[in-house]
Protein backbone atom coordinates (compact mmCIF):
# COMPACT_ATOMS: atom_id res chain seq x y z
CA UNK A 1 0.00 0.00 0.00
CA UNK A 2 1.06 3.99 -0.50
CA UNK A 3 0.07 6.60 1.37
CA UNK A 4 -1.77 8.66 -0.99
CA UNK A 5 -0.22 11.81 0.26
CA UNK A 6 3.15 10.88 0.32
CA UNK A 7 4.15 11.09 4.18
CA UNK A 8 5.68 7.58 5.25
CA UNK A 9 6.55 4.97 2.74
CA UNK A 10 4.69 2.15 1.00
CA UNK A 11 3.83 -0.86 3.81
CA UNK A 12 2.20 -3.99 4.47
CA UNK A 13 -0.70 -4.65 6.33
CA UNK A 14 -2.53 -7.86 7.30
CA UNK A 15 -4.97 -7.45 10.26
CA UNK A 16 -3.69 -5.43 13.00
CA UNK A 17 0.18 -5.67 11.63
CA UNK A 18 2.33 -3.33 9.47
CA UNK A 19 5.36 -3.56 7.88
CA UNK A 20 7.02 -0.04 6.33
CA UNK A 21 9.93 -0.41 3.75
CA UNK A 22 11.96 1.92 1.92
CA UNK A 23 11.42 1.62 -2.06
CA UNK A 24 13.61 3.31 -4.72
CA UNK A 25 11.72 6.69 -4.53
CA UNK A 26 11.57 7.04 -1.19
CA UNK A 27 15.00 6.30 -1.01
CA UNK A 28 15.74 8.37 -3.17
CA UNK A 29 14.02 11.14 -1.07
CA UNK A 30 15.82 10.10 1.92
CA UNK A 31 19.18 10.77 0.21
CA UNK A 32 18.30 13.66 -0.99
CA UNK A 33 17.46 14.93 2.30
CA UNK A 34 21.04 13.72 3.89
CA UNK A 35 22.72 16.15 0.65
CA UNK A 36 20.65 18.95 1.28
CA UNK A 37 20.84 19.31 4.74
CA UNK A 38 24.72 18.63 4.16
CA UNK A 39 24.72 15.57 6.55
CA UNK A 40 27.91 13.15 6.88
CA UNK A 41 26.66 10.48 5.07
CA UNK A 42 23.61 7.60 5.13
CA UNK A 43 23.42 3.75 6.57
CA UNK A 44 21.85 0.62 5.91
CA UNK A 45 20.89 -1.57 8.26
CA UNK A 46 21.17 -4.36 6.80
CA UNK A 47 22.89 -4.83 3.19
CA UNK A 48 21.73 -7.81 2.77
CA UNK A 49 17.94 -6.86 2.49
CA UNK A 50 18.62 -4.62 -0.44
CA UNK A 51 18.08 -7.05 -3.73
CA UNK A 52 21.25 -8.29 -4.33
CA UNK A 53 20.91 -10.42 -6.73
CA UNK A 54 18.61 -8.25 -9.05
CA UNK A 55 15.55 -10.54 -9.20
CA UNK A 56 13.31 -7.83 -9.45
CA UNK A 57 14.04 -5.87 -12.25
CA UNK A 58 16.31 -3.11 -11.63
CA UNK A 59 19.73 -4.67 -11.35
CA UNK A 60 21.66 -5.76 -8.44
CA UNK A 61 21.52 -3.70 -5.12
CA UNK A 62 18.75 -1.16 -6.52
CA UNK A 63 18.74 1.19 -3.29
CA UNK A 64 22.33 1.02 -2.37
CA UNK A 65 23.13 2.64 -6.01
CA UNK A 66 20.36 4.91 -5.47
CA UNK A 67 21.92 6.25 -2.54
CA UNK A 68 25.20 6.56 -4.09
CA UNK A 69 24.07 8.34 -7.02
CA UNK A 70 22.40 10.91 -5.01
CA UNK A 71 24.36 11.69 -2.59
CA UNK A 72 27.07 12.04 -5.39
CA UNK A 73 24.97 14.48 -6.77
CA UNK A 74 23.48 13.24 -9.99
CA UNK A 75 20.05 14.45 -8.11
CA UNK A 76 17.23 14.36 -10.95
CA UNK A 77 19.01 11.39 -13.54
CA UNK A 78 16.98 8.55 -12.60
CA UNK A 79 19.20 5.68 -11.24
CA UNK A 80 16.66 3.23 -12.31
CA UNK A 81 12.50 3.06 -12.58
CA UNK A 82 11.45 0.32 -10.76
CA UNK A 83 7.70 1.30 -10.22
Amino acid sequence: MRDSEGRIGPYACRGNQRVFYDDGERTRRKSQYIRRMRLGGAMVWALDLDDFRGRCGCGRYPLLRTINHELRGFSGQKVNDCS
